[in-house]
């Protein structure tokens, strides 16, 4: 049975039991749920001086610095259309010809012969095109498109290729092992993954630590996950506007918020912003 009492620092805590205790500062250690929590009035005076420190004291401020954030522009790329020139036919049977055509744009792939779509050799440089980012694969055979091995090989060679997973085969998507090593090649595979993996806590944790930016393709239950939204806004101030009402309107994930991005607060609850101003109005007092 463990003791804690039988060791006089943390450092001589079993590994397997280390994840039970806070370490002090002078080396001891507590049960993690003996460590005191800051009040509630604690973190909000945190959230007050880490806006402080940032230069923000009002509201308005704030508004205009997310308003301007929030400007997203869209943008999508499937590569240059075809020229139209005339080329014989045949010369969509020719490998040497086709691997050339496509090296310098992806998109010519869809005219290839079906023998040449079954080409690895062409499906390579087709997917790797700078003009396609993995857009060809739509095109590539059906024994192709069913090839884990060279599928997982093309997740490898260039990062934006996670778009083939999209006309992979439906055998390869509902593959659980295939989905979790694509996963392994780039954070981005999630957005083709079933339902189930999209619903797995652990996997939503450990992808969202990788990439903040695809936390939007898990299921939106997480929002109201506390520990996945603090990974989110520690990475990414704006994901607060995504977070549950309920952590909204908690200070630790706002804190955390404002720290990753003043303007943060502008998404925190109605109650933490009316806090937050009673404090700058109590300093402007101060100061007069």
């Amino acid at each position: 049975m463990f003791k804690p009492k039988q060791f006089d620092s943390f450092e001589k805590v079993p590994d397997d039991e280390k994840k039970n205790f806070k370490k002090e500062e002078d080396g001891s250690f507590v049960y993690k749920e003996a460590a005191q929590e800051l009040s509630d009035a604690e973190l909000t005076a945190e959230i007050f001086n880490t806006l402080k420190q940032q230069g923000i004291t009002s509201m308005d401020v704030l508004r205009d610095k997310a308003n301007k954030i929030n400007e997203y522009k869209e943008y999508y790329r499937r590569g240059h259309d075809y020229n139209g020139e005339e080329v014989p036919d045949e010369l969509w049977d020719d490998k040497e010809f086709v691997i050339n055509a496509v090296r310098h744009n992806g998109n010519y792939f869809e005219k290839a012969s079906e023998k040449l779509k079954d080409d690895k050799d062409i499906v390579l440089s087709a997917v790797n095109s700078n003009w396609n980012n993995g857009y060809a694969f739509e095109f590539a055979s059906e024994n192709i498109k069913n090839n884990k091995e060279f599928v997982l090989d093309l997740l490898k060679s260039k990062s934006s290729n996670y778009r083939i997973l999209r006309y992979v085969s439906e055998k390869l998507k509902n593959d659980r092992e295939f989905i979790m090593e694509a996963l392994k090649q780039t954070p981005w595979a999630i957005q083709y993954a079933p339902e189930d993996i999209k619903h797995d806590r652990k996997i939503a944790l450990e992808t969202i630590k990788r990439n903040v930016d695809v936390f939007e393709f898990f299921s939106k239950e997480f929002m109201n996950d506390k520990e996945i939204v603090l990974e989110i806004v520690k990475q990414w101030a704006d994901g607060l506007a995504y977070a549950s009402d309920r952590l909204k309107n908690d200070r630790e994930v706002v804190l955390e918020a404002v720290k990753s991005g003043s303007h943060a607060l502008a998404y925190a609850s109605k109650n933490i912003q009316k806090e937050v101003e009673s404090l700058w109005r109590s300093m402007a007092k101060d100061e007069d």
